[in-house]
């Protein structure tokens, strides 16, 4: 079960970054593109990960896909103001990857 989820996790990530290169203008497409896990978590709350949430930042743009338990704190954690994101993009809406949604929705 273990290979299934990292198998598709591997496949979200890819077409995470084939989807960043087709709205990022040519011109920015060989800039670094910087991708950090904000929470790794799990459903069942960990005291030691947060949930799943990623940042990432091409082009001079940053975007968050999926907004797991504490998304803004640990935005805060890597000094990134959440007025500086352009765009939050949810996988799928278990609630492990949503709940923290209203936290930057209504922050912002």
């Amino acid at each position: 079960m273990a290979t299934s989820k990292r198998s598709v996790f591997c496949l979200s990530c890819i077409t995470l970054l084939a989807s960043l290169l087709a709205i990022v203008p040519v011109s920015a497409q060989a800039q670094e593109i910087k991708v950090t896990l904000l929470g790794t978590g799990c459903p069942p709350a960990v005291m030691n990960r947060f949930g799943p949430s990623t940042l990432v930042e091409a082009g001079g743009q940053k975007f968050i896909f999926d907004a797991g338990r504490g998304a803004l704190l640990r935005l805060n954690q890597v000094k990134v103001s959440w007025h500086d994101i352009n765009g939050v993009f949810l996988t799928h809406l278990h609630s492990d990857h949503v709940v923290g949604f209203p936290d930057l929705w209504l922050t912002g």
